[in-house]
């Protein structure tokens, strides 16, 4: 079992760049266009080759994969498991936070079940998420709610009500975003 640091990335740590790296991994996942949040980690034992764990959390399924430092998926790696966002009949569109974290985490030990005869170290982690979602946590970080996600529409009224009273072309001048139900 190695041991393992937070590092600073290097553009150097992957032959061809990190453009090419996620090109890979769109195209091996199959990725819609989400904002990529990438968190890179380091091994303290760089004697193996490097791999990275690559996860897609999205609203309809949780994929996670293994690839090489050039962005190629290591064979038979690719994980898949689908979910549901739960409807509501007010309009809700919510996935439940402790069952999400659940599926991500079972989803990472199919990957490594699938890689146990890979020679290697994860030395990096590139994830995407899906987007505008909103979930209440406590001050020790526990969700106090379920996850509402970008197609919860339950502010619909409320959304009509401030297109009548504000210059929504203005509001989105100023803050960069448009009145929408998901916040």
């Amino acid at each position: 079992q190695s041991s393992l640091k937070t590092g600073d990335f290097r553009s150097s740590d992957f032959d061809g760049g990190l453009r090419r790296f996620w090109v890979s991994v769109h195209r091996a996942i199959n990725l819609s266009s989400f904002t990529f949040l990438v968190c890179f980690i380091s091994s303290l034992d760089q004697s193996n080759q490097q791999l990275i764990l690559g996860l897609d959390i999205g609203t309809s399924s949780v994929r996670a994969a293994l690839f090489d430092r050039t962005g190629k998926l290591i064979p038979k790696t690719l994980v898949k498991n689908d979910r549901e966002l739960k409807r509501t009949n007010d309009g809700g569109s919510e996935i439940d936070a402790d069952k999400a974290v659940s599926q991500l985490i079972f989803t990472i030990d199919e990957v490594l079940k699938a890689a146990d005869k890979v020679r290697g170290q994860i030395t990096h982690v590139a994830s995407s998420c899906f987007w505008h979602s909103l979930v209440g946590v406590d001050d020790k970080g526990k969700p106090t709610s379920k996850v509402l996600s970008w197609a919860d529409n339950r502010s619909s009224e409320q959304v009509a009500e401030l297109r009548k009273r504000f210059d929504e072309t203005a509001v989105h001048d100023r803050t960069g975003a448009r009145f929408h139900s998901s916040f």
